[in-house]
């Protein structure tokens, strides 16, 4: 379904907030994500989950009882954690 995975690539900006999401998969696909909304879920990991969105400048994520960012830090480097 290459159609689909264009469409995909082609998203830049995505809310996800408010879904009650307890981890993160599948994102791989965003790969042109500039702005992901995680907020008000129940994440409580995102080590080694945003590795490959590498074009990401605005990573929100407040209010989901985090245990640690400890691993995302580096994948970040140039990101605003919300």
């Amino acid at each position: 379904i290459p159609f689909i995975k264009t469409l995909l690539t082609a998203v830049e900006n995505l809310d996800l907030s408010h879904n009650l999401l307890e981890k993160l998969e599948n994102l791989q696909s965003f790969s042109n994500l500039l702005t992901l909304d995680l907020g008000y879920n129940r994440i409580s990991l995102v080590e080694n989950t945003v590795e490959f969105l590498g074009n990401l400048r605005v990573l929100v994520l407040r209010n989901n009882g985090l245990q640690t960012t400890i691993g995302i830090e580096v994948c970040l480097y140039d990101t605003a954690l919300i």
